[in-house]
């Protein structure tokens, strides 16, 4: 086929997939429309803020330290790695009849696999258990009087190769606590939300540590990848909306993209219309995802050798200008935070045992606040964005990590209140 009509053929499919979106029946590549996050009833961008809903957030760059200690599990050592404090943009005062809606991750790293640059502490080959707890409490001190906000979330985070996990995010996707049950632990107006993290190993030594973010190269820890967001409900906001995408886009994730391509890809899609000032967004999102396992050899058993190899995994969620958009958009004011619901962060998904084993569970979690000043409404869609890449292997060109649905993508929209 002459290469001018293979031209001709894609710019027809590429309008063709526009036109079924403006349609609602699908998008290119014959995914199904998103579902529509509908604009509250009975809320109004007109309406003078009376403080009924309210969102705090630690924003970019939450983490509070760049190392814990790993212990031998007899003193369990817990840090407050982030903090909500009390005032504004934080934890409101609260008042009884009030829900508190908490979600949170951190991305904990082993180190120190190998002697090198970018070793922090000493070198270990143990494969420590990593705890977090999310918890309401009277100051930032880890100390101080507390109550959780949802089960402590755990993670046996593997450090020997070659089924390294290296990052191990943990998630709390759907915290918190109605006010006054149980009891406060802190003064109305003095109320922090701290998120707590310690490692634990039996055969642990002096100098063993975790990272919070990640180690690089030059022994720079990189971080910016968690952070904590509160949506405070009061009685009489107005109800808000929800809807969920339980469609999985693509099929796959690329591990070989091409010349100047890109390995992101939209996972899961709602369309948000008329988003306008003050409005709050709420989002989760949960997937299933696995590389290649490698062909069978003699005998029917599988080579775990040059086709089989782990992969990275890494996601985010993100306000975007199109259903298919990886990139966050620039037309709605977010406070700060760029259009992202979340960091982007990610693990080491393994062929065998280990924290994350494939076929790998990969959760999200997040919420962000349209400025009171933004001008107008606009039409923006909740992404998830998924990449890859793989670990210590040369991906073949048809190599790609298969994706599975395993919850989807639920999105909550609260009126500005």
């Amino acid at each position: 086929m002459p290469a001018s009509r293979r031209i001709r053929i894609r710019l027809a499919l590429a309008a063709l997939g526009v036109l079924t979106l403006a349609g609602g029946t699908a998008v290119a590549g014959g995914a199904p429309a998103p579902p529509e996050l509908p604009f509250p009833p009975g809320g109004s961008h007109n309406t003078g803020a009376n403080d009924t809903v309210r969102f705090g957030t630690t924003g970019n760059h939450s983490e509070l330290v760049e190392t814990i200690p790993i212990t031998t599990g007899k003193k369990k050592v817990q840090t407050v790695v982030m903090s909500l404090p009390p005032g504004q943009g934080g934890v409101p005062g609260l008042e009884a009849g009030d829900q508190l809606r908490v979600n949170a991750e951190v991305q904990p790293s082993t180190t120190c696999v190998v002697a090198g640059s970018n070793c922090l502490g000493t070198r270990y080959r143990i494969n420590p258990f990593i705890r977090a707890r999310l918890v309401l409490a009277a100051s930032a001190d880890p100390a101080a009087p507390a109550v959780d906000l949802a089960p402590p979330e755990v993670v046996h985070c593997t450090q020997r190769r070659p089924n390294r996990n290296h990052h191990c995010p943990l998630v709390f996707r759907s915290g918190g606590i109605d006010v006054p049950n149980p009891a406060l632990p802190c003064e109305p107006d003095a109320c922090y939300v701290n998120l707590l993290l310690s490692a634990d190993h039996p055969k642990a030594k002096p100098g063993n540590k975790i990272v919070l973010g990640g180690d690089r190269p030059n022994g720079v820890v990189q971080q910016d990848k968690g952070r904590i967001s509160l949506i405070t409900v009061r009685n009489g906001a107005t109800e808000p909306t929800t809807a969920t995408d339980s469609s999985i886009r693509p099929r796959a994730l690329p591990l070989h993209p091409r010349k100047g391509g890109s390995r992101k890809r939209v996972i899961h899609s709602i369309s948000v219309p008329e988003l306008g000032p003050g409005e709050i967004l709420e989002a989760t999102a949960t997937y299933r995802a696995k590389q290649p396992k490698g062909k069978k050899g003699s005998g029917g058993k599988r080579r775990r050798g040059r086709h089989a190899y782990n992969a990275f995994i890494g996601s985010q969620l993100i306000l975007a200008d199109t259903p298919t958009g990886t990139a966050a958009t620039k037309i709605a004011r977010t406070s700060g935070l760029q259009g992202e619901l979340s960091e982007s962060n990610g693990l080491n998904c393994t062929q065998r045992r280990s924290g994350f084993t494939r076929p790998c569970f990969i959760e999200k979690a997040g919420a962000i606040k349209i400025n009171n000043n933004q001008d107008g409404e606009v039409q923006v869609y909740l992404n998830l964005v998924g990449r890859s890449k793989p670990l210590l292997k040369n991906a073949r060109r048809r190599d790609k990590v298969k994706l599975k649905l395993e919850g989807g993508l639920l999105a909550t929209r609260y009126a500005p209140e």
